[in-house]
């Protein structure tokens, strides 16, 4: 073991070290280290300089209007630029735009950047959502007819704007076109000169080109150079932040340390918290309300301090989850705190389908909200990304581990979606978690049923008739070793969710079919986001179910017990001993104890039940003392007694 914990320590010091020489190298290089744009968006970029002069330029295609006669002139590269000059030919046209390879799919909707020299003639030419086509080319364009105004216009109509402004010849001009769907913006030397939104049957697919054509002014020649287009195509600018970086990268996920888990660091398992993290700087949630900024760590830091991770242990080993209910109450603090405009309400897909699909769209595209998705691929089975936009099909995603740009590495596909939505109103929600070999079935106060419970014969029975409710298990992150192994955050849970759950009593039972050791976490959150967690460890065994009651109301604080009898309390010793967890004497003893307790109780004679019930605490506390209890069993049992002596 030391020398395994010797090599993770100079594995950890010699990675962070390396990184922290490249944040140095960043920072005095003075390259941002925080792109608040999507790594997801794509890029075209030309500035001609690699083209011999005089020459046709590389990659693009000369393509005529079939409805105009095209002019009798050459595209050429001048000086490092593309241009073409017309000389003594009214009323022609002629168009380049860049060919399949150099296009490489950018999409239909971005930004269109390029620097324009205006040489000779009144006429000047730019074009964008530009398709070839018969009997005439589909296209926009920016069309200068005079040195004082241009025209916006499309092949089939025009809208014309007077520009307050004068664009003489013998100038060069920077141009910023964006087209996003049916909405046109137009920058001039980074002035907005049209915003505009065609209210037409609008060509809502095409490429760049640059054009140039005559009217009664037969000369014209312009240039084009720094050709720059970026794809918008249904992206979200979300911010951008990886789990690896400083200073968050190395410090403690969660309590993973005190859990046993393996490398217990930030870069290893925090995939969720970070996209998590991502959505809420989009959503202009970047301080805490004293000021600090949140980030990975810094949300990390607050979620251990406000029982945002489910954790507990079994035989099989540990759990860690993430509790996203917890989410909204954090937003719902900022937002009393001015930090937000917002609050968010926690919402999840489990059921992956065109209905799932459809809402993912519907957020994305219509809302512009990202969602957070789970993902697996060879690497990883169970991996989060932050979901940005759709791109030929293809969703565009906040990668926070190997920032990949879509979810073509992740076999274009997903298993859940979570969602942090806008709202003002219910922030209410149950979420229940336990081992994953434990079992939780719940009934609301009307008796309906959701969950899964083990019969004596060891079968499942499973239901589902709580409205809203989900029961299943949710595997745990996993992430690959320096030598491409899997290893995971512990077992992964059973979990219980209930969005805006109604008033009442709910009834919680928990089978299984080994006797074990288990810890279950009940979390409820308020219709105005105020939260609470209920966790207890205890044991259970085959036909031995334990039994729990929550009280839950819209606008208090819940509250929930464990039941517990004579009978459940001498079972819990007797598992307890089967497992090793107590010495068989001092088990025995206890079980004396308690049965002559029950027997008091039953005969009325509460106070000689009563000390009967002090005689087995000082037995058990006894035995702790002399180490013949383990520690959570013994917390376990200290239950019970309390609970059985106020409840005789």
């Amino acid at each position: 073991m030391t020398n395994y914990l010797d090599a993770y320590t100079v594995f950890l010091v010699t990675k962070y070290i390396w990184l922290f020489s490249i944040s140095i190298l960043i920072f005095f290089l003075g390259l941002p280290q925080f792109n608040s744009v999507s790594a997801s968006h794509k890029i075209f970029q030309e500035n001609f300089d690699s083209n011999s002069e005089g020459s046709f330029p590389n990659g693009w295609i000369l393509v005529n209007d079939p409805d105009t006669i095209p002019c009798n002139a050459t595209w050429k590269v001048v000086n490092g630029m593309a241009g073409v000059a017309i000389v003594n030919q009214g009323s022609c046209s002629t168009n380049i735009m860049p060919n399949d390879t150099l296009w490489n799919n950018l999409g239909d909707n971005y930004i269109f950047e390029a620097d324009m020299k205006f040489v000779t003639g009144t006429n000047h030419n730019i074009a964008f959502r530009f398709t070839p086509s018969t009997p005439t080319n589909n296209w926009y364009d920016l069309s200068w007819q005079t040195t004082g105004d241009f025209i916006l216009e499309r092949v089939t109509g025009n809208y014309t704007v007077f520009v307050p402004k004068i664009y003489p010849n013998g100038n060069t001009y920077h141009l910023k076109i964006v087209v996003n769907h049916e909405h046109i913006q137009v920058y001039i030397n980074n002035e907005l000169v049209r915003d505009f939104t065609s209210t037409l049957d609008n060509f809502p697919t095409g490429r760049i080109a640059l054009r140039a054509s005559t009217g009664a002014d037969p000369n014209s020649e312009t240039y084009f150079d720094n050709v720059v287009v970026t794809s918008i195509d249904d992206t979200l600018s979300v911010p951008y932040f990886s789990q690896n970086d400083l200073p968050w990268g190395p410090t403690e996920y969660d309590h993973a340390q005190s859990l046993g888990i393996s490398s217990p660091t930030m870069d290893r398992w925090s995939c969720k918290v970070t996209s998590t993290a991502m959505i809420l700087n989009y959503h202009g949630m970047t301080q805490f309300a004293d000021g600090t900024p949140i980030n990975p760590g810094t949300l990390n830091d607050w979620l251990n301090n406000h029982n945002g991770y489910l954790t507990g242990t079994d035989s099989d080993g540990p759990y860690s989850y993430l509790d996203m209910s917890k989410i909204p109450q954090l937003t719902k603090d900022l937002f009393t705190a001015s930090k937000s405009a917002v609050k968010l309400e926690y919402e999840y897909i489990l059921d992956i389908n065109a209905s799932s699909t459809a809402t993912l769209n519907d957020d994305l595209l219509v809302k512009k909200t990202p969602d957070i998705l789970q993902v697996e691929n060879a690497s990883t089975s169970s991996h989060f990304v932050v979901a940005t936009g759709l791109n030929d099909g293809i969703y565009n995603i906040n990668d926070p581990e190997w920032n990949v740009p879509n979810l073509s590495s992740f076999n274009n596909s997903y298993k859940r979606i979570d969602r942090l939505i806008p709202t003002h109103t219910n922030l209410s929600f149950i979420t229940i978690a336990s081992n994953p070999s434990v079992d939780l079935l719940v009934t609301d106060s009307l008796g309906r049923k959701t969950g899964e419970h083990i019969e004596s014969d060891s079968s499942e029975t499973s239901f589902n008739d709580i409205p809203n409710a989900s029961y299943s298990f949710e595997a745990p992150i996993s992430n690959p070793d320096s030598s491409g192994v899997q290893q995971q955050l512990g077992t992964g849970v059973n979990v219980f969710m209930l969005p805006k759950p109604g008033d009442g009593k709910y009834h919680i039972e928990t089978s299984s079919k080994t006797a074990q050791q288990y810890t279950i976490n009940i979390s409820t959150i308020t219709a105005s986001g105020s939260g609470s967690l209920a966790k207890t460890a205890s044991t259970v065994s085959p036909g031995q179910d334990e039994t729990f009651d929550l009280n839950f109301s819209q606008d208090a604080t819940a509250s929930s017990q464990r039941i517990v009898t004579f009978d459940s309390t001498i079972q819990d010793i007797k598992e307890a001993q089967s497992l090793g967890l107590i010495n068989p004497i001092l088990a025995k003893t206890l079980i004396v104890t308690l049965k002559n307790a029950e027997k008091q109780a039953n005969s009325g004679h509460k106070k000689l039940a009563l000390l009967e019930l002090l005689t087995a605490r000082i037995l058990l506390d006894e035995g702790k003392k002399h180490n013949l209890v383990d520690a959570n069993e013994y917390e376990t049992l200290t239950y019970d007694l309390n609970y059985l002596k106020t409840h005789l």
